[in-house]
């Protein structure tokens, strides 16, 4: 039996490191590759890195992102990753400057076994903020809307008068998405009107906002990793001109494949804090 041909191959040129694509570059090729950069860069510690395109049959512009990821990685190892074979007008959505300065003290990352444990944490974040005079915010699934609610309201929270005040927030993680999805890719334009005039709304009466959202973790759990990775560079851009702070979640069990390992490295340098059920593993920054 004739084995199938690899997505990709690997070569060095002139003490360059060049991962060429031969397959449709798709989100599941583009995972694969992901792997591979951790391991070239990460792993082997090389400094100079280059995908080639130029033969990839199709390419599906939501793969793109994981170019991003693996351009966070190598400036973080102090190397270089250069991409050749773009058609005209795509872009691999390469880190902005407010990523690039670094995650905001107030950008929190919470990585969780349970839904128990991620009420828990939820509630922590938001009935502080709450009791301080700052509105909250919830973008969760149906489920973790409840649960939360629920969970704020054993505390002594009254969510239903916090609500009707316009202090408590509440909406569908897969509908906000789509406010702003392009091409399953986040737009940032959209993005900017989207969420930036949600988080005006709460904060126009001078209050802060406190914000815990799972719309990263939905694109994860789909396998657009790209998208995620993109997606928290646009919550720390905004973070830089808009006054609240945020509480994103993904379960553990997301970063249990191989290939998740440097990305999952990636998304930590997005946050100013990992915390894992409750235990923090990422020191304030």
């Amino acid at each position: 039996m004739t084995s199938p041909a690899p997505s990709y191959t690997v070569t060095r040129r002139h003490g360059v490191v060049v991962v060429t694509v031969h397959a449709d570059f798709d989100l599941a090729c583009s995972s694969r590759l992901g792997a591979a950069l951790g391991d070239l860069i990460d792993g082997q510690g090389n400094l100079n890195v280059g995908v080639d395109l130029s033969r990839a049959a199709t390419i599906d512009p939501a793969a793109l992102g994981v170019l991003a990821a693996g351009e966070k990685l190598a400036r973080h190892h102090g190397a270089t990753l250069t991409v050749r074979g773009l058609p005209p007008g795509d872009s691999p959505r390469l880190s902005t400057p407010a990523a690039t300065a670094g995650a905001p003290a107030h950008h929190l990352l919470e990585l969780y076994e349970g839904d128990e444990v991620l009420a828990d944490s939820v509630r922590a974040h938001l009935s502080a903020g709450l009791r301080g005079g700052e509105t909250a915010i919830v973008v969760a699934t149906e489920a973790h809307r409840r649960l939360f609610a629920a969970a704020l309201s054993r505390r002594g929270v009254d969510v239903g008068a916090a609500q009707a005040a316009g202090r408590y927030l509440a909406l569908d993680a897969g509908e906000t998405l789509s406010r702003f999805m392009v091409d399953g890719a986040p737009d940032p334009t959209r993005f900017w009107t989207a969420m930036g005039g949600l988080v005006d709304a709460a904060t126009g009466a001078g209050r802060r906002a406190r914000i815990y959202g799972e719309m990263v973790a939905l694109l994860w759990a789909e396998g657009n990793v790209a998208a995620a990775i993109a997606l928290e560079d646009l919550w720390n851009e905004l973070s830089g001109a808009r006054p609240f702070s945020l509480l994103c979640a993904y379960p553990t069990a997301a970063f249990d494949p191989v290939e998740s390992t440097a990305l999952f490295r990636v998304l930590c340098e997005q946050h100013s804090r990992v915390d894992v059920s409750g235990g923090q593993v990422g020191a304030d920054r």
